[in-house]
């Protein structure tokens, strides 16, 4: 992550968060390999839709339809 404020900022925002609650940080050192995670998120509201955080990777978001 080049800069952690920023993407405080930016994930703050994209997903409706207070900043104090997120603790971002750069790497000591940079890595090698796989370097690919996997992050679920369920809300409540509709979403659907593609972007691409600060640092370059892409995210998709889709809705997930409750139980009646």
């Amino acid at each position: 992550m080049a800069d952690p404020e920023a993407a405080t900022r930016f994930y703050a925002d994209a997903f409706g968060l207070d900043e104090g609650l997120l603790r971002l940080r750069a790497a000591a050192d940079p890595s090698e390999g796989f370097r690919g995670f996997t992050l679920a998120l369920t809300v409540h509201a509709p979403a659907a839709g593609a972007f691409t955080d600060p640092d370059g990777f892409r995210w998709a978001a889709a809705d997930a339809p409750t139980a009646a």
